[in-house]
């Protein structure tokens, strides 16, 4: 959703590479790859994020635009996966990783004054955090509604409490990074 969000708003931030588009001309012009060499992941997002403006991208949202992936078959291949994208987030300009970063840390900041309020609050806390909660579920779950039903993804708001939950845990498990870039003689020598 943040990816979608970000390029309708003109601010193209990301892509992946399973699904998105560009014209052969434009990779031979910027030369391909060849700036992100030196990563193991995230050459195609690093490579739109070098080449993507608000000009030059558009935003399709149809059932037909859809690439389904097959999911990592563990925990340990998700995690590693889910490393990769940090670490190629590292490369985005400051304040675009300060945006990104607003989202899960405010969503943790809810979900820890709520547990904090419902546990040592007055009532009046309790009821507020309740609204809080609320008036965040209801905004989310129709952004995440209108979403799915433009994709014809019915299960998409079904899921949608256990992620609104998970999402700031999966961007405090990757901070334990390992290496996971190659030095550029080492991609170049093979």
């Amino acid at each position: 959703m943040q990816y979608i969000g970000y390029a309708k708003a003109g601010h193209p931030y990301r892509g992946v590479g399973a699904n998105i588009g560009y014209r052969r001309q434009l990779f031979f012009d910027q030369h391909g790859f060849r700036k992100q060499l030196c990563y193991r992941s995230g050459d195609d997002d690093l490579f739109i994020r070098s080449i993507a403006t608000s000009h030059n991208t558009a935003v399709v949202c149809s059932p037909d635009s859809l690439v389904w992936k097959r999911g990592k078959q563990s925990a340990h291949e998700w995690l590693i996966q889910l490393r990769s994208h940090h670490v190629a987030a590292l490369h985005y300009p400051f304040n675009t990783r300060v945006q990104l970063a607003l989202e899960p840390v405010t969503r943790m900041m809810l979900y820890g004054v709520g547990v904090i309020a419902l546990v040592v609050g007055s009532p009046l806390s309790r009821w507020i955090i309740l609204a809080l909660l609320v008036g965040h579920w209801l905004l989310h779950g129709t952004v995440m509604l209108v979403m799915a039903s433009r994709l014809g993804c019915r299960q998409l708001p079904l899921q949608m409490p256990l992620f609104d939950i998970c999402l700031p845990l999966m961007h405090v498990l990757p901070i334990g990074r390992k290496r996971l870039y190659y030095s550029k003689t080492a991609v170049y020598n093979n």
